[in-house]
């Protein structure tokens, strides 16, 4: 585990690479985003304070990620290696295994009301579980 800091739009992680951590914003907050095939920037979630993101990399194979995830001001993120909760010492029974994986799905559930942000001097009102936001040409 190690708390890193991150300056406003640097990347985290990148889409379609391998990832070996999931996070956990301390301060600030993070968003994730893809870019489909029209070129338009799909805002997937934003991860404020106390949230976690990057928990499906668990469950990819070779822990690739699908999307992009950048500061979306200055943030500290407590980064937890993903091989210190799949494969920590000693064996890995079944139910353990599952345990951890509902405790990273529950983590990462976005509650119904999650707020609004400003990002590139836009307002933004995040949607609820499953709703993506489009925006044509809006860099994030």
């Amino acid at each position: 585990m190690q708390v890193k800091t991150f300056a406003p739009k640097e990347v985290i992680a990148h889409a379609g690479e391998r990832s070996t951590s999931i996070g956990v914003a301390i301060d600030g907050a993070v968003l994730a985003r893809n870019i489909d095939a029209d070129g338009d920037t799909l805002l997937l979630g934003v991860n404020g304070r106390s949230e976690a993101f990057g928990a499906d990399i668990l469950w990819a194979t070779g822990n690739i990620t699908h999307y992009t995830v950048c500061a979306l001001n200055t943030c500290q993120v407590l980064m937890v290696g993903i091989d210190k909760i799949i494969h920590a010492e000693g064996a890995l029974c079944e139910l353990r295994t599952r345990v951890v994986e509902n405790s990273f799905s529950v983590m990462t559930e976005k509650p119904q009301d999650v707020g609004t942000f400003a990002v590139g001097g836009v307002e933004i009102t995040a949607q609820p579980p499953g709703a993506f936001l489009k925006s044509a040409g809006a860099q994030f």
